[in-house]
């Protein structure tokens, strides 16, 4: 006789397929099925309990005695109304003895499960008095079947928490968010427990189904998008530097062939794979202009195959914006980018002073990298930050490596003594200049190629040029930009001649010869005003405070002293390239130096002709100054105008001059030569203060200018207690509390100097 059709044994077996879909782990379902009876619950609770006594962690496990209780009553109602098959009585059994099993690891964690579990089992209904209720109707199967879900909705939250891998490690952090998804299971099993107190009809049932299937995952939607919400906002407080962009622009400029001996190298393969604290620090080291970052980023591609990256490029370019804790909150948002249970955690965790605190961003980066398990951390550049900056850094990634097993951290750099001090027994290291000359050899055949190609060069010319660059390799000494700065000498030039002299005598060093070059050919331009446009943009460059892009470099070109309307007319893009030569480059938009040697060595008093950094630090602040007092800044300016203006380019430079004005006041103070600040100075402070000043503002005068001001305390009071407000109105402005309560601050302090 066939077995007559129930839909709701079926329901049961669908939830059982369910919930072995959404475990997604085989093996632990396989454990489950081992335990079929309470008998083999108490037996593993028994041994636990003598486990935990003999480690002097005995906890009360009598507290999920009403659980398994109601669960016992739960079998015994469903073998009346439904066909329990061994599955059924497993899944009920059997993660019981798993979720206290892990959570046993950690009293923390051990607690937290049995008080849940607790809970559960105060809101399960006493099942044996339902059969009596309701031993006539046949919805009582429904109702049955939604307990069933319940206690695997609970069992599935639990037990892909404690999958997690390392989840010991942030516990405190992720359990909160699990805890209250069981929460909504429990109440589910509230509403249920309701139709087990009156007489339940299809439509209740229906209904159920409907409510069941949204509460988890409304609660799921919700909580998302709270926490997305959440972590948006720390990120858009911290702002934390992203390197993508420099990641992808070397990229897009890597020869074929960089960096194979790299990869193939003994040291370094042992390093992608090492385990021991003093092999999974990598020092990549060279001299100026060897490659160092192109092969970094060769690193991080490779890396990237095997494990989490992060990563960070670090530039003289951005020194005053650089520090160990500016790189510690990058490596944090690098790492909790594309994991939701790190971002769950930053949530969680406190973070009052990560904003401001080396210590605690480190603290939270260490949690972090723990419980990511293998993690990769590259970082470039380390010797062009400041020393102090540095040295924090180095330490930091140092005490990393000791406490994450699974982090392995390259770093390169010059081999600079401080470096090298903390480095040396810390490290293995791997030389970089006396490495590379096959693959510079490698980018000189495939440029003149193209070279050749582009200017069409006769069969003769090719021989003459390949000749005279035949010892370029050889000459660079390991040195990549030494060979790119020969080649853009000549990428340009048309006259034989002009090549045969720039090639036939290579330089002999990088500095003294390629650099004396290039800034000789600046120095000797024909036209007094070319010369006077290269000398201030390779100034401008050397002394800001943040780099400049083209055309804020462009506008700041065209502000005159004394110009009080600011018209701007450009009538084509600035080259950059061509007037100040190939020591420049421009990268996202923004222009600096090929290398930041090339600062050193224009700037050098000991070089003739050199870029004086303190009259170029002046010309910048006073082409700021002038711009920010011009009549497009005036709180008159007519809405017509502004338009205009807008559309006219006129506040191209704007965002640069109201950001970095008060930094170049500060410099050029600074390295000021005289006693005396230069008068013109003075004046456009002054001009500053009378046209930019709002009088009603009445924040305070701390000095977090320390002495910079000091040239202008006692002869210029007035312009003194300008630079502290506007310094400290900066400070509050910086701060996570302005960000988060903007209107209140803004209310309190924002009556102040209108340019920031």
């Amino acid at each position: 006789m066939a077995t007559p059709f129930d839909p709701v044994q079926i329901a049961f077996e669908r939830a059982i397929d369910d919930f072995r879909s959404q475990l997604k782990d085989d093996a632990v379902y396989d454990e489950i099925l081992q335990i079929t009876s309470i008998q083999q619950v108490y037996d593993a609770t028994d041994k636990l309990q003598a486990e935990q006594s003999k480690n002097g962690r005995l906890r009360h496990l009598s507290k999920i005695e009403p659980y398994l209780a109601r669960l016992s009553d739960y079998t015994d109602a469903a073998g009346i109304f439904i066909q329990a098959k061994p599955d059924v009585l497993a899944l009920i059994w059997g993660p019981v003895v798993l979720l206290l099993q892990w959570a046993s690891v950690l009293k923390t964690s051990f607690d937290a499960i049995v008080n849940t579990t607790a809970e559960i089992g105060s809101a399960l209904p006493e099942f044996h008095q339902a059969i009596q209720i309701f031993d006539q109707n046949n919805q009582i199967k429904d109702v049955l079947l939604f307990f069933f879900k319940d206690i695997l909705d609970f069992y599935l939250v639990a037990l892909r928490f404690f999958r997690l891998p390392r989840w010991r490690l942030l516990f405190e952090a992720l359990w909160p968010k699990h805890r209250e998804k069981i929460r909504v299971v429990r109440t589910d099993i509230d509403r249920h427990t309701l139709l087990l107190r009156r007489e339940v009809q299809f439509e209740h049932i229906q209904r159920e189904h409907e409510a069941r299937s949204r509460s988890l995952a409304h609660f799921e939607a919700t909580e998302n998008a709270h926490r997305r919400q959440e972590y948006r906002g720390i990120v858009a407080d911290i702002s934390p530097k992203v390197y993508d962009g420099k990641l992808n622009w070397l990229q897009g400029r890597t020869c074929i062939g960089t960096g194979n001996w790299l990869l193939r190298d003994a040291t370094f393969i042992q390093w992608l794979k090492a385990t021991e604290k003093s092999q999974r620090l990598l020092w990549l080291q060279g001299i100026p202009g060897a490659g160092k970052t192109f092969l970094s980023s060769i690193v991080v591609n490779r890396t990237r195959l095997r494990g989490r990256t992060l990563f960070a490029f670090l530039s003289y370019t951005h020194t005053s914006s650089t520090s160990a804790l500016s790189i510690a909150h990058s490596l944090i948002f690098q790492l909790a980018s594309h994991d939701e249970n790190m971002q769950t955690a930053m949530c969680e965790m406190s973070r009052d002073l990560l904003k401001s605190s080396l210590d605690v961003a480190f603290e939270i980066l260490c949690k972090l990298l723990a419980y990511a398990g293998t993690v990769y951390i590259v970082i470039d550049g380390v010797d062009e930050i400041d020393e102090v900056e540095r040295n924090l850094l180095l330490r930091r990634l140092i005490l990393i490596l000791r406490d994450c097993d699974g982090v392995n951290v390259l770093v390169s750099s010059r081999l600079e003594a401080d470096i090298k001090t903390l480095l040396d027994d810390q490290s293995v290291s791997i030389r970089v200049d006396n490495r590379n000359i096959e693959t510079i050899e490698t980018y000189i055949d495939l440029w003149t190629k193209d070279w050749f190609k582009a200017r069409q060069a006769s069969p003769q010319v090719k021989f003459e040029i390949e000749r005279w660059l035949a010892p370029l390799a050889s000459k660079s000494e390991g040195m990549f930009l030494y060979v790119k700065l020969v080649l853009s000498g000549i990428e340009f030039l048309d006259d034989f001649t002009e090549i045969e002299n720039e090639l036939s005598v290579l330089p002999k060093t990088l500095d003294d010869a390629r650099y004396a070059r290039i800034l000789l050919r600046v120095n000797n331009l024909p036209s007094p005003s070319s010369r006077q446009k290269a000398r201030r943009l390779l100034g401008w460059i050397a002394c800001s405070p943040a780099p400049l892009t083209v055309h804020e470099l462009q506008q700041a070109l065209t502000i005159k002293s004394n110009d009080t309307e600011g018209k701007t007319r450009l009538l084509a893009d600035l080259e950059i390239n061509k007037i100040c030569g190939p020591i420049v480059e421009v990268v996202d938009g923004y222009v600096q130096f090929v290398h930041f040697t090339v600062k050193e060595y224009i700037t050098s008093p000991q070089i003739v002709g050199h870029i004086d950094i303190e009259e170029s630090t002046l010309s910048l602040t006073m082409s700021c100054l002038t711009y920010l007092c011009q009549q497009h800044h005036d709180s008159g300016f007519l809405g017509g105008k502004i338009t205009e203006s807008l559309l006219g380019g006129t506040y191209v430079i704007h965002e640069f001059a109201a950001t970095n004005w008060l930094e170049l006041v500060k410099r050029s103070l600074k390295r000021c030569s005289k006693d005396v600040p230069p008068l013109e100075l003075i004046h456009l402070l002054e001009r500053l203060s009378s046209d930019r000043t709002n009088d009603e503002y009445c924040g305070k005068t701390e000095d977090v200018v320390q002495s910079a001001t000091e040239k202008l305390k006692d002869k210029w009071p007035e312009l003194h207690n300008l630079m502290l407000n506007a310094a400290y109105f900066r400070h509050v402005c910086s701060t996570s509390e302005y960000r988060i309560q903007e209107g209140k601050i803004l209310h309190d302090t924002a009556r102040q100097l209108n340019p920031q």
